[in-house]
């Protein structure tokens, strides 16, 4: 039996092709932080949407 978590919020995949280098920078970066290479490249993306929001909103003052 499936049991639904309708608390959880739906995730959708990205899939995305890094050059060798970058994606050895971003398994060391991960490993300092000690988190995964998921959670890590989602908070990025996260702080970075949330950024360029605050200085959109900032702009619109």
């Amino acid at each position: 039996m499936r049991i639904n978590n309708t608390n959880r919020p739906k995730e959708r995949m990205v899939h995305v092709r890094l050059p060798e280098e970058i994606h050895k920078r971003l398994r060391i970066r991960a490993a300092e932080n000690d988190t995964t290479l998921q959670d890590w490249v989602a908070t990025a993306i996260k702080n970075g949407l949330d950024r360029q929001e605050h200085e959109k909103d900032k702009d619109a003052v």
